[in-house]
């Protein structure tokens, strides 16, 4: 177990649509879906974003460490999709880099003091504007882990309804 994955504070949400700004305000609309919608005819799911967050004790930082996004079937095993042309079969969602955050650099008078000390933040939003070949009436589930510790990983359950 990493210090930065027992210190961290990790969210996970789905949201119609999300993206991040270049000053990295996340805009956010429809969040906090456990269902997503499933288009019969292209064989998928509605559109949607995921949301993720990691915040830090900014006295962790500088710090780097291994962020890893992925999608799981409802037993934890790595969603594949199998079309039937592929000897092996890929994880259909399974994003891993590396992460580094920096002190940020105080722009506050010497005068004034904080009495917290913000938290460093890092925010991921990936979208899916197709949305997913995942199967309806299933339950699937997001796992974000950081340096490998699976035991301290964040699990988003939902369903495609």
């Amino acid at each position: 177990m990493s210090t930065v994955s027992k210190s961290a504070i990790i969210s996970l949400s789905i949201a119609d649509f999300a993206n991040t700004d270049p000053f990295g305000k996340t805009n956010v609309l429809g969040m906090f879906a456990d269902y997503l919608g499933y288009d019969p005819v292209l064989k998928q799911t509605t559109r949607f974003s995921l949301l993720a967050e990691v915040l830090l004790p900014v006295s962790l930082c500088p710090t780097e460490f291994d962020f890893e996004l992925a999608l799981t079937d409802a037993s934890g095993n790595l969603f594949t999709a199998n079309d039937g042309k592929a000897q092996k079969p890929a994880p259909l969602v399974q994003i891993r880099q590396r992460v580094k955050l920096e002190k940020p650099k105080q722009d506050i008078p010497s005068d004034q003091h904080l009495s917290l000390e913000l938290p460093l933040r890092h925010t991921f939003v990936i979208d899916f504007p197709s949305g997913l070949p995942l199967n309806p009436d299933t339950v699937y589930c997001w796992r974000l882990q950081l340096d490998g510790d699976a035991d301290n990983a964040r699990l988003l359950p939902f369903a495609v309804a």
